[in-house]
């Protein structure tokens, strides 16, 4: 569903469907009412005609009842024929006498190739041609096809014999039949009244629809001749024709009229012609503007929320390169131009603005840090001269001297790793004195780590949050700070772990330092810790990494890991 309301929401589908909204509704009207006047065309045309085509089949059943009434007066007006169908010796006569009048009456009836005569009695079988020209083969199918027949044909019969199309038709009357035959395109009369075109054809076919006539040119042209579903049939392989036809009363075939659409059609009026040409005009129009609206709309506008997603993603380089365009889209270019290059100098205030803040935060970091040990120092010296034991008091004076000039001396953001250990062990051994017999500590730095550089008071920010915390009369506590080399990846890294003996971080402590939330109270408790985490973050970003846990015998275990920073030994900084 959001993919559809976004698609909904794309310019260029709203203005392309706008366009569609409107043209085509207008254009499906004008191809409607083209093809609906083509169909009324096709209909007036099919009428009209197929009046003229039953005209014609009128006519031609005509000739075949005047046939039909010749046979039949044979039977009724000549005894020839009758005794010809007999066993006697008159049927020969009959014959001679039969065969004579035939002969005579084919001259009236020109439709007609030939009559003939059968008894079934005598096996005699007598025929006549218009050209006197007996062919036997045909004659021979004719006579199996009657004699086939067990009563007289109702209508006249077509037959194909020897791949020519006859009709014939017989009457039968006792033991005798009389009947005449003629090739199928014979009796075929050309509408001429009818407008057949160029590539037109009139022809006969059976009640199965099988050309009788023009069987090749069906053939070719693909055309169905079933014309009885409506008042015409549009029919053809690449060339269309309307197929109108009208059914015989006299036989068993039809006369079948196959006129071109072509013809047809131009019966049109000549506004139709103009609807399709304007229907093919405005499918041209909707082409033309679709690459019109792309070329001076929607490319422009690509161009630029393409530029804008490079924006997004950081690319505060890109440009949209001047291309001819309208107007009102270089102004947009050239004001989008000036807009990102002022928003990339700005982007660089900012940023330095926000190094700047950064090192001043970090500066003041660490100034909160260095008041923190005047007081309980000073008040260390003061006990020891009480006692008056001045061997510690000149530890403790040197210790003090050692652990005041590391932290006056400190305006740089890193120190070696070195430094910062012997830092922390002056400031354990000060803590040590103070509480004798309380406190013990083990530091474990690898000879090869000391050169590495850490934040100043990384470690002794976590020595000093244990003297704090965990520190009591009751029970001795025991720090241990463990330095190790590890590798992520192909980097090397320092782990530098800080645990104590003591009770532990409490539960809602632990839980606030590892969700990285502040823990620092009014009365100052915890803020160190704070501002380690806050150091590690401003020097390091996301690269270090500081994690809150309680060991498994008690005690609270600090582990950070931070990138490998080495220096030369002539002082200069090396990766």
């Amino acid at each position: 569903m959001s993919l559809i309301r976004r698609l909904f929401k794309d310019l260029r589908l709203r203005l392309v469907f706008g366009v569609v909204i409107i043209v085509c509704p207008l254009l499906l009207l004008l191809i409607f009412s083209n093809i609906y006047s083509m169909q009324v065309v096709r209909t007036q045309v099919a009428q009209s005609n197929k009046y003229l085509i039953s005209l014609y089949m009128r006519i031609m059943d005509q000739k075949l009842e005047e046939v039909d009434r010749y046979l039949i007066s044979l039977f009724l007006e000549d005894n020839y024929l009758l005794k010809f169908g007999r066993d006697s010796q008159d049927s020969r006569f009959a014959r001679f006498q039969l065969l004579s009048k035939l002969k005579t009456d084919i001259n009236y009836y020109p439709v007609i190739d030939g009559f003939f005569a059968y008894s079934v009695v005598n096996d005699d079988w007598i025929t006549t041609s218009l050209s006197d020209i007996n062919d036997m083969p045909l004659l021979g199918s004719i006579e199996e096809l009657v004699i086939r027949s067990s009563s007289e044909v109702q209508a006249w019969q077509v037959a194909n014999i020897s791949g020519e199309n006859y009709l014939y038709h017989s009457y039968k009357s006792s033991d005798v039949y009389v009947g005449a035959w003629m090739k199928a395109d014979k009796l075929l009369v050309t509408p001429q009244l009818v407008d057949l075109g160029q590539n037109g054809f009139a022809l006969l076919a059976t009640d199965a629809f099988e050309p009788i006539t023009h069987r090749e040119l069906v053939a070719e042209q693909n055309i169905d001749l079933h014309y009885d579903d409506g008042p015409y049939v549009l029919t053809g392989g690449d060339r269309k024709y309307l197929v109108i036809g009208e059914k015989s009363e006299k036989g068993e075939f039809s006369l079948i009229a196959v006129i071109p659409d072509s013809i047809v059609l131009e019966k049109l009026p000549f506004l139709q012609r103009i609807i399709t040409l304007i229907a093919i005009g405005c499918v041209f129009v909707l082409i033309f503007y679709s690459l019109f609206l792309r070329r001076v709309l929607l490319n422009p506008i690509k161009r630029i929320i393409t530029a804008m997603r490079k924006i997004k993603e950081g690319r505060w380089d890109t440009r949209i390169q001047p291309t001819p365009t309208s107007f009102q889209f270089e102004i947009m270019n050239d004001t989008f131009n000036h807009m990102i290059s002022q928003i990339q100098e700005l982007t660089i205030n900012v940023y330095e603005e926000k190094i700047q803040s950064q090192k001043m935060e970090l500066q003041n970091l660490k100034l909160q840090i260095n008041p923190h040990f005047f007081l309980n120092s000073l008040n260390i010296i003061n006990n020891l001269t009480l006692v008056k034991d001045y061997k510690l008091i000149q530890e403790m004076t040197r210790c003090l001297i050692q652990y005041f000039r590391f932290m006056f001396r400190n305006n740089t953001d890193f120190v070696s790793l070195g430094d910062e250990v012997n830092h922390t062990v002056n400031y354990l051994r000060i803590q040590q004195l103070r509480f004798p017999d309380h406190l013990t500590y083990e530091i474990h730095v690898p000879d090869g780590l000391k050169n590495a550089l850490v934040p100043p008071l990384i470690l002794q920010s976590f020595a000093e949050n244990t003297i704090k915390h965990a520190m009591t009369l009751d029970e001795p506590v025991a720090v241990n700070i463990r330095v190790e080399s590890i590798k992520t990846g192909s980097e090397p890294r320092l782990r530098m772990t800080v645990s104590d003996s003591g009770p532990g971080f409490p539960p809602d402590v632990l839980r606030r330092l590892n969700d990285g939330l502040e823990i620092g109270s009014p009365q100052g408790e915890r803020v160190g810790i704070f501002n380690v985490i806050r150091r590690l973050k401003i020097l390091y970003q996301d690269k270090a990494a500081i994690v809150f846990s309680n060991g498994a015998h008690g005690g609270a275990v600090v582990q950070m890991t931070l990138p490998w920073i080495g220096i030369a030994r002539n002082g200069g900084e090396m990766e």
